[in-house]
């Protein structure tokens, strides 16, 4: 499994759709719908720039 492939699960572990991600295929793309998935930023170049973004709202999450 690649790491797109296991954040895909986490994406939809989260209730996200799977549909959303499907054909996303690069790491930094699907943590930036994890992100956006909570309200927070989604035009993270960089792994570290999208987990910075998700940490920003990470309060957010399991809120649901």
């Amino acid at each position: 499994m690649t790491t797109p492939e296991a954040l895909k699960g986490l994406y939809v572990a989260l209730g996200g759709n799977a549909a959303d991600v499907a054909g996303k295929v690069l790491t930094v793309e699907v943590l930036n719908a994890i992100s956006g998935k909570y309200g927070g930023e989604t035009s993270a170049v960089t792994i570290p720039e999208a987990i910075q973004a998700i940490t920003a709202v990470a309060g957010e999450i399991g809120k649901e």
